[in-house]
């Protein structure tokens, strides 16, 4: 087996490696290595195992340098999972113990690797995280009927209420206008726009806005990205003003639906932590909880969960600042906060 660091020659090569193996996520993809790299300048880090000249496990990462603290690699930042991709369990181990003398050399403090699948004996592991994801029936009335009673309920009553809805919108202006006051009230430095430009220029066809308007107005959105028989929930916001109209399950729904007739497989509602507010939500439409793994090594130096009593004053005095601040402050935070 030879490892190395991807060149950029091998980077087609590397995404048919990614569209063939059943172990890929969306963000293995390589469109998402140029998304971080020109929005927020990390330095990618990806690391190709091949046998016989043919790719048998991918590992990309960003390097995040940290004045006075150092520096750490995460696989992958921004993204609710993506870690090491491989063909067998030794080629994953293979690929981590050559990241794990590269970083040493280079001086790389720690590593966090965000998985769908557990790699054995790599540092500590953090599982507290779950990625929801609801299966999606042919038969519509199925998948009505495996709703929540109150969900259905507000479906019904946002569809009584004169809403328009459009699930292929290009409308980035609406989107991030919602994205960025939502971001704020919830104690959140948000990315910027560019971060979702960037996002469709690299994935122009698996990436859309789904909007529901009101009298012309964009009142919720949600960015849904695309990957095999996957519809991915990215990002998302809605106008507390019109909360009493329920447009964010009219919204969920119509998605939902539009991914039966379209013969998707899993609807992914995003990660959450079990009994969150987040989690009951998407336990609502169906969704059950699939345990992620976040591996530490030799240990986690950077805790940005919202369990941080840190993390918590810090969004308490945020939410208090005017969101032209937090619109051009945030992108600034956020690009430490992965």
């Amino acid at each position: 087996m030879e490892i190395s660091e991807l060149k950029m020659e091998e980077e087609k090569e590397w995404d048919d490696y990614v569209r063939k193996s059943k172990n890929s996520t969306f963000f293995h993809q390589i469109g998402w290595k140029r998304v971080i790299r020109d929005t927020y300048h990390h330095q990618p880090f990806y690391l190709v195992a091949k046998q016989d000249g043919r790719i048998s496990g991918i590992f990309p990462s960003f390097r995040i340098k940290y004045p006075f603290f150092g520096d750490i690699s995460i696989s992958l930042p921004f993204a609710p999972y993506g870690g090491i991709c491989a063909d067998d369990e030794q080629t994953s181990l293979q690929l981590f113990e050559f990241m794990k003398k590269s970083n040493a050399n280079d001086s790389i403090r720690s590593t966090e690797i965000r998985s769908m699948s557990q790699i054995p004996d790599i540092g500590t592991l953090d599982i507290s995280y779950y990625s929801m994801i609801l299966s999606l029936h042919s038969d519509i009335n199925a998948q009505w009927s495996g709703l929540r009673k109150s969900m259905r309920r507000y479906v019904k009553k946002s569809q009584s209420a004169n809403l328009e809805i459009n699930l292929i919108s290009k409308n980035i202006e609406g989107f991030f206008n919602l994205y960025s006051r939502t971001m704020r009230d919830f104690g959140t430095p948000g990315h910027s726009d560019q971060f979702f430009k960037n996002v469709f220029r690299e994935f122009p066809h698996n990436a859309r806005i789904a909007q529901v308007d009101h009298k012309g107005d964009c009142i919720a959105s949600i960015l849904l990205l695309e990957f095999k028989d996957m519809i991915i929930y990215g990002w998302g916001a809605s106008d507390e003003n019109f909360s009493h109209l329920h447009p964010n399950y009219l919204l969920f729904w119509n998605a939902i639906n539009e991914g039966c007739s379209r013969q998707f497989g899993s609807f992914d509602f995003g990660r959450s932590m079990i009994n969150e507010g987040t989690f009951l939500f998407k336990t609502g439409w169906g969704a059950e909880p699939h345990q992620l793994y976040y591996h530490y090594y030799p240990q986690r130096t950077l805790n940005t969960k919202k369990t941080n009593p840190k993390r918590q004053v810090f969004a308490a005095i945020w939410k208090q600042l005017p969101v032209l601040i937090t619109t051009k402050l945030g992108p600034k935070i956020r690009r430490s906060v992965p």
